[in-house]
């Protein structure tokens, strides 16, 4: 059986360099990591790799618009 390491959102916050506030706003408006879980009545997670996805996703965009720059 596959076991998934999840994150509290404090710390995808803090990855992602936002607010948890923020993060909560995503959540609402279907934005930011996906596969989130809610634990209890204020506590959520995220899935380890759907972060690393979605960090790597915005790092592609970034560089994307960077002229000259390779993705990869």
């Amino acid at each position: 059986m596959l076991e998934r390491t999840y994150l509290q959102a404090r710390q995808v916050a803090r990855i992602l360099g936002i607010k948890t506030g923020t993060l909560a706003k995503w959540r609402r408006k279907g934005r930011g990591p996906k596969g989130w879980v809610r634990l209890g009545r204020t506590s959520v997670a995220y899935p380890f790799e759907e972060v690393q996805t979605y960090v790597h996703e915005l790092r592609v965009a970034v560089v994307s618009r960077i002229p000259g720059e390779k993705v990869g």
